[in-house]
């Protein structure tokens, strides 16, 4: 399927007719697809909200990308402008390697899990140079969580995504639903991870699509495909 195609249907998958019932409080889609003329491979996404609620939630979707992707690890780009940030801890060896390389080219990451996590400066200018140079860098599935406001720069960094989760206690609530529809590219309200093992585990680099609600775990499936495919081919 066709990048495009693949993001027409996703609006067409999440979007209810007008005269139709509600979407599930857990997924609402933008109302359009993204006006990107093709994806790019491996995927990128970013995930929007505070840094408590989409940290958790950019870590189930790196997870869920690297399995779908059959890639061994993925990264997490965190901008939560004064938002503390962990540190590193166990993880795996593929994890480690890539947030090795991240740090060797000026961009400071920590591994944890199957993940390497890397924070990026408070400035929204610096922070999507940043982003932008792991993303160039990088052969595996980023995740960019954007924890701060929404300015012309961090705009621009929307746009560039394949797919944005708009994460919040209440997905239903008119100011997700305005945060997605704001969006140029296909976006999803998702529901923040509750308190216990399950957002441990995915803070910890850990957890994946299992926490993710399902049309979402079904999409994540769809992006990755053609990367699986390409490199099958080769």
């Amino acid at each position: 399927m066709s990048p495009s195609g693949l993001r027409a249907r996703a609006v067409d998958f999440f979007v209810e007719p007008r005269e139709g019932p509600a979407a599930p409080a857990e997924v609402r889609a933008a109302p359009r697809p993204s006006v990107r003329a093709a994806a790019r491979l491996p995927v990128r996404a970013a995930v929007l909200g505070s840094a408590a609620d989409a940290v958790p939630v950019a870590g189930l979707l790196a997870n869920a990308l690297r399995s779908a992707s059959g890639a061994s690890t993925a990264a997490v780009a965190v901008w939560a402008p004064g938002a503390s940030f962990g540190r590193g801890g166990p993880a795996a060896l593929a994890a480690s390697r890539l947030a090795a390389r991240l740090t060797a080219r000026g961009l400071p990451a920590a591994a944890r899990g199957r993940l390497a996590w890397l924070r990026v400066d408070d400035h929204p200018v610096a922070a999507s140079v940043a982003v932008r140079r792991a993303a160039g860098a990088l052969d595996v599935p980023l995740v960019t969580v954007l924890g701060g406001p929404r300015c012309e720069v961090i705009e621009g960094l929307i746009e560039e995504q394949d797919l944005v989760l708009v994460v919040a206690g209440e997905p239903d609530g008119p100011l997700v639903r305005l945060a997605v529809d704001s969006c140029a590219v296909a976006a999803v309200a998702h529901r923040a991870c509750a308190p216990g093992p399950a957002r441990w585990l995915a803070l910890a680099g850990l957890a994946g699509a299992h926490g993710l609600a399902g049309p979402v775990r079904g999409l994540v499936r769809e992006l990755a495909a053609p990367a699986a495919l390409e490199e099958a081919t080769w």
